[in-house]
């Protein structure tokens, strides 16, 4: 089945949400206004409006430094065999998401779309099945070549804070159910919670002090994301903000 990668949307979608998935994960839809949205996966827990997400951190021993054993694997497959170190993983938690090749010095480093996998057990192997035409563009030798496992950055989204492991991708904009799928914004204007009194134009990034809600660019904090507009911010309150790309 395909899917539209970009999306011409119509005031009003992007707070419609289903717990059945609608579209690919990442799809973007974008409004004439300017505003743009991604395609999104929630995690386990409700977030509410007007906050600031992240993508979910990496899971330990799934390859974040690219070095799981892969099986030799001849160029043009469809699938590969992966084994984690330590920590399983429930089937198809990688699906839509990224295998990442560490290869040999005198190889190419690729980067291939995840379709499916198995389960894995906790130090055991599993197969990987790409989401690509040709399969493998080169073939891959166990004890040479190692790999890593990479979530969709917008799958199992949390709420941001300036200590997040992964990166903000975008605010909510509209009440986001548990394990539910919708979209956040990651471009233009929208309202955002924020933490303090910003003045007119400053440069906002994730709150250390109240998760999800934006703060004033300083020590203790990273970004920017936003920027205030219209008017001075209020202290727990929301406030007009330009998103910036955070795509």
């Amino acid at each position: 089945m395909a899917f539209p990668v970009v999306i011409a949307g119509s005031y009003g979608w992007e707070k419609k949400e289903t717990a059945a998935q609608k579209h690919k994960l990442g799809t973007r839809m974008q409004f004439p206004d300017g505003r743009e949205f991604r395609y999104a996966h929630n995690g386990g827990s409700a977030i509410a409006e007007g906050l600031l997400v992240a993508s979910e951190a990496l899971v330990a021993h799934h390859g974040s430094d690219g070095d799981l054993a892969v099986a030799t694997t001849a160029a043009g497959s469809q699938t590969v065999s992966v084994t984690v170190e330590g920590t399983a993983a429930a089937k198809d938690l990688y699906a839509e998401g990224y295998l990442w090749f560490n290869l040999a010095a005198t190889s190419v480093h690729e980067f291939y779309k995840i379709q499916k996998h198995d389960a894995f057990g906790s130090s055991g192997a599993a197969t990987v099945t790409l989401d690509e035409q040709d399969g493998l563009h080169q073939a891959v030798t166990n004890g040479t070549d190692t790999v890593g496992l990479m979530k969709s950055p917008y799958k199992d989204t949390i709420v941001a804070t300036a200590a997040v492991a992964e990166r903000p991708i975008g605010l909510t904009v509209n009440n986001f159910t548990a394990a539910y799928y919708g979209w956040i914004q990651t471009k233009g204007l929208s309202v955002a919670k924020i933490d303090g009194t910003p003045a007119l134009n400053s440069p906002l990034g994730p709150s250390s002090n109240h998760a999800g809600q934006l703060l004033v660019i300083g020590a203790d904090t990273t970004g920017p994301v936003a920027r205030v507009v219209s008017l001075a911010g209020i202290d727990n309150e929301f406030a007009p903000v330009m998103l910036y790309n955070l795509d």
